[in-house]
């Protein structure tokens, strides 16, 4: 498929390309949808001056979520962006089973559309760090659930869904990383 997905889209100052883009896009409602983007450029007969990079380098789930890609989608299948939150019922144990180096494998990164209020960990909405940095973990914790005691804060493992979210792994991944319990995907660790 011939289209832009401007999910990495970079502009050089004062470029012609880019104030085109820029313009246009203000002119249609501040309208930057990838599609729309491929549009103004094939009108304008510009499409050839803007490189595309794969959709798979940055945004797996793209293709999948506009339907255009289902023969043969990248791991995890996600029908919407929602489910890299709430990991349907069917496909619910491959986040725990593959870990992170199951999720879109090949990946240069990854970016979630709109649902900045859900919390990446439902059950540990906070950084959870280490001892390193358990003053920041207090302070988040607190901001967290201002009307808990932190003595009673349980952290118990019945607490977690059976099946954790791609979300809620990815997180807790990451966090282990910076601890210094597991390499990153680049196999370099974090000696502190």
């Amino acid at each position: 498929m011939r289209a832009y997905n401007t999910a990495v889209l970079k502009m050089n100052k004062q470029a012609a390309i880019g104030s085109f883009v820029l313009r246009t896009a203000l002119c249609n409602g501040m309208d930057f949808h990838p599609k729309k983007i491929w549009r103004y450029l094939k009108d304008a007969h510009l499409d050839g001056l803007l490189l595309r990079a794969p959709d798979a380098l940055f945004d797996s789930a793209w293709l999948n979520t506009d339907k255009l890609q289902l023969d043969r989608p990248p791991q995890p299948l996600f029908r919407s962006f929602a489910q890299f939150f709430d990991t349907p019922t069917n496909a619910s144990g491959a986040p725990l089973t593959l870990g992170f180096e199951g999720f879109f494998r090949g990946a240069y990164s990854y970016h979630f559309h709109n649902f900045w209020w859900k919390p990446f960990d439902t059950t540990r909405n906070w950084p959870d760090l280490g001892p390193r940095f358990m003053a920041g973990e207090i302070v988040a914790r607190g901001a967290a659930n201002p009307d808990l005691d932190p003595d009673e804060w349980d952290d118990l493992l019945s607490d977690d869904k059976t099946d954790l979210d791609w979300a809620t792994v990815l997180k807790r991944t990451f966090e282990s990383f910076v601890r210094g319990e597991r390499p990153n995907m680049y196999g370099e660790w974090i000696r502190w």
